[in-house]
């Protein structure tokens, strides 16, 4: 974030945006509403981790020396993305808290993405860049790739009374970029 931030992008600001909200979440939601949150951010990042590991394109056109971290960033994600919702499912496990907080993460998500995406845009004077917005949005939601639209059904499943992250089985993704990149 210091990098971007001596390029000019306000990162000092979205960081104490951020901060100040999470300290808001300790204060105001109960220990059990807060392991639902957890357990959904958890279910984002590892869907996001699952695309990674399935759709070699993910990463576009990265550069080759930066992809086995983020492969391997991945491949963690994937490994312990059942240890909250395991949590929660032993101490709370009410699907209500679970269901409601991501919906509520989600919506909360959408609306704070959007904003800091602007700020950025803005801080570059690209905030009213039509068609670079139209592009960014179509993958996002487009055919080609539309990223958000391929996790729909990952998206959705945590909605199910019976869900469990370990239904998404990821493994042999996994154990291939284990294996292209050497990662143990």
């Amino acid at each position: 974030n210091a990098f971007m931030q001596r390029k000019g992008l306000p990162m000092d600001r979205i960081d104490a945006f951020v901060r100040d909200g999470m300290k808001f979440m300790r204060r105001r939601l109960s220990p059990e509403r807060q392991l639902a949150m957890t357990c959904a951010l958890e279910h984002f990042t590892a869907i996001l981790a699952e695309l990674a590991l399935e759709h070699p394109d993910f990463f576009g056109p990265m550069d080759e020396r930066v992809k086995p971290l983020w492969y391997w960033h991945a491949i963690e994600e994937n490994e312990h993305k059942a240890v909250a919702f395991d949590v929660f499912q032993d101490r709370v496990g009410s699907y209500w808290i679970r269901s409601s907080q991501m919906l509520l993460n989600t919506i909360e998500f959408a609306f704070f993405s959007s904003f800091h995406t602007w700020q950025l845009f803005k801080a570059r004077g690209i905030q009213r860049d039509w068609k670079m917005i139209r592009r960014g949005l179509d993958e996002l939601v487009g055919r080609k790739p539309g990223w958000l639209r391929k996790m729909g059904k990952a998206y959705l499943s945590y909605y199910r009374p019976d869900f469990h992250p370990w239904q998404r089985d990821t493994t042999a993704a996994m154990n291939h970029w284990k294996q292209v990149y050497g990662i143990s």
